[in-house]
């Protein structure tokens, strides 16, 4: 094979441009040159001929080749939209072979919000694409509703870097993913069930990559993010964290990841966890089930949310010391009958019941102050650009504060529909205005009305909720 030109692309990279052959290479394999061999990072037909990224070194010079197929055996991963020829090289040169079929494979990539029928126990990645735009962004967060996903890209939040390189910190597994900042990628919204991975160096409360066991999902802000920069930068691990995602247990990461609801000891007692809900509720709600099965309270200390209770068991009593503090329930009882151990099993039950209870409750709550504060908030949105279609205001600005809209809308899934009817909208505006460069006059009554209709809708819905 006729290698006709070597240049220098980066102190680690070069290119080669080579004659079409029969052994048509992809990302992952390898040349031979001079009895050595370079792994090849993407390859591009260039007008007759095919244009290679390899990683080399400085003095190749040659001008034969040969293309030497990788057969990758470690596993197998599937991508569903368009992806960059690097991360298909990485995970090649890592074991990991790509497969057309989503059926036999360890893992899939999707780059674009599709739908797609799976087996629910298959590991997925999400990683917007690098041409991905602000609706595919709203189409993304409209996808995660299907699969049971609680995270939301907030498009409300771009991650904003000056220059150089965006830097994402995961401090599970002690790695730093780095990406050219010019890549517009946004934060992630973590939901009820997302766990933490990833975020900006600089801004520990920017997500940038999160988890959901419940849909075996990981979530990256954008796909640059898998690009094995690995390759010409030292701090980089991107390849690194994917390659720990792949091979994640994901039944003893979800067991070790997921919070204490409750440890049992030996002595009788119980101790329970119940994280950030309210001491005092937990108090409160434990002597309450209690005293439904009997329980009659001897002392009780609220300053310092002691109590002492006795449930009757045969001829004695079981004494039932409760005390709870910023973050623990401690039960201890003082009967050694062995009859106790099932009022024990009872009680461990309307406890660990009561702490669920509590916290889906809290949850519901403080996801409908969210949806209530971000409503209102489109809902101001929608009513100002009535009035600057009524005071004529550049039409440009009027598109961007729809894409706002959108963008903060596709963060509940319940209004998908009302989403979909502004995005429609949004996209005919923007035709409009880039043929007429303003507003038509019809156009402009069309768009008042859909206003007042969305504003309805929206007002509507939210009072169907309560």
């Amino acid at each position: 094979m006729k290698i006709y030109r070597v240049w220098k692309i980066s102190e680690k990279i070069f290119g080669l441009l080579i004659q079409p052959t029969e052994e048509k290479p992809i990302p992952g394999d390898y040349i031979e040159i001079n009895s050595r061999r370079y792994p090849i990072l993407s390859v591009k037909k260039s007008m007759g001929a095919i244009k290679l990224e390899i990683i080399g070194e400085e003095g190749i010079d040659a001008k034969h080749g040969e293309i030497i197929k990788n057969n990758p055996r470690s596993g197998r991963f599937s991508v569903i939209g368009p992806i960059n020829d690097w991360i298909i090289a990485g995970l090649r040169l890592r074991g990991y072979d790509i497969s057309s079929s989503i059926n036999d494979v360890d893992i899939v990539i999707l780059t674009v919000p599709e739908l797609i029928d799976i087996d629910k126990n298959k590991k997925l990645i999400f990683a917007p694409s690098l041409s991905s735009t602000w609706q595919d962004i709203v189409k993304f967060n409209n996808v995660f509703d299907k699969y049971g996903i609680t995270a939301r890209y907030d498009l409300s939040k771009p991650i904003i870097i000056t220059n150089g390189y965006t830097k994402v910190y995961v401090p599970s597994l002690g790695n730093r993913i780095m990406f050219p900042a010019k890549f517009i990628s946004y934060e992630i919204r973590p939901g009820k069930d997302t766990i933490l991975l990833g975020h900006i160096e600089e801004k520990s409360r920017s997500y940038s990559l999160v988890y959901e066991p419940s849909s075996h999902s990981f979530i990256y802000s954008t796909s640059a993010m898998l690009i094995p920069y690995d390759f010409i930068l030292k701090e980089a691990k991107n390849l690194e964290t994917l390659i720990n995602i792949i091979n994640l247990d994901l039944t003893s990461q979800k067991k070790q990841l997921q919070k204490t609801i409750q440890t049992e000891y030996n002595t009788g007692d119980l101790i329970f966890s119940f994280h950030d809900l309210d001491p005092n509720l937990i108090f409160n709600k434990v002597i309450e089930k209690i005293s439904i099965i009997g329980g009659l309270l001897r002392e009780r200390n609220d300053i310092n949310k002691t109590a002492i209770m006795e449930l009757p068991l045969n001829n004695e009593n079981l004494n039932i010391k409760i005390s709870a503090s910023d973050s623990i329930l401690k039960l201890q009882m003082t009967s050694l009958n062995k009859q106790a151990d099932r009022l024990r099993l009872i009680i461990r039950s309307l406890v660990s019941d009561s702490i669920r209870e509590l916290a889906e409750k809290k949850s519901i709550e403080e996801e409908f102050k969210k949806t209530i504060v971000l409503l209102l908030n489109i809902q101001e949105k929608l009513i100002t650009i009535k009035d600057m279609i009524e005071l004529e205001w550049n039409p440009y600005s009027i598109l961007e504060e729809l894409k706002k809209i959108c963008g903060d809308l596709s963060l509940i899934p319940k209004y998908a529909s009302i989403t979909n009817e502004i995005i429609n909208t949004t996209n005919s505006l923007e035709t409009i205005v880039k043929k007429h460069q303003k507003l038509p006059e019809e156009f402009k009554n069309e768009l008042y009305a859909k206003i007042e209709s969305w504003l309805s809708k929206l007002k509507s819905m939210a009072l169907s909720s309560r």
